[in-house]
C-alpha cells in the first residue's frame, strides 16, 4: 500500500496511507470552499441590506434572491428569505407574492428567528388584501 510520510514536529516520521491522505485533503478543500461561499454570501447580504436601507427594493430583492437561490445552507439564507418578503411588501403591488415569500420562510426554516416577524407581516398583508376584496386571506386572520 502506498503511504504519505509526514513529520509531527517531534522528529519522528509517521506514515499515513495514501488513501487516507487523499480523503483528508478532499475534506479540507471542501471546508475551504464552504468558507469562501459563506464569505461571498455575507458580502451579497451586506450589499442587499444597503439597498434596503436606501429603499432600492428591486436591487435588494435581486440580491437577497441570489442568496436564497445560490447559497443553500448559508447562515444568511433564512434571513434573506425574510427580506425577500419585506422587499416585495414595500415595493407595492406584490402583496400576495410577499405573503407567499413569508410562507416559504415559515415552511423552509421552522427554526428561524424571523418566523414571528414573518407572521406579523402576513397579518398586516392579510388585512390589506381583505380590504382589497381578497376574501381568501380572511381565513388566515381567523386562525
Amino acid at each position: 500500500m502506498a503511504h504519505f510520510t509526514y513529520n509531527l514536529g517531534d522528529g519522528k516520521l509517521k506514515k499515513l496511507p495514501l488513501i487516507l491522505t487523499f480523503l483528508l485533503m478532499i475534506s479540507f478543500t471542501g471546508f475551504i470552499h464552504a468558507a469562501v461561499d459563506e464569505k461571498e454570501a455575507e458580502s451579497i447580504y451586506q450589499k442587499a441590506k444597503k439597498k434596503t436601507i436606501s429603499l432600492n427594493w428591486e436591487e435588494a430583492l435581486e440580491l437577497f434572491g441570489e442568496i436564497t437561490d445560490n447559497f443553500p445552507g448559508s447562515r444568511y439564507e433564512d434571513d434573506a428569505q425574510f427580506w425577500v418578503g419585506y422587499c416585495l411588501e414595500k415595493r407595492g403591488g406584490s402583496e400576495i407574492e410577499s405573503f407567499m415569500a413569508y410562507s416559504d420562510l415559515i415552511k423552509k426554516y421552522p427554526q428561524s428567528t424571523r418566523i414571528r416577524d414573518a407572521i406579523v407581516h402576513q397579518i398586516a398583508l392579510s388585512e390589506k388584501l381583505v380590504v382589497q376584496g381578497r376574501d381568501q386571506f380572511h381565513d388566515f386572520l381567523l386562525k
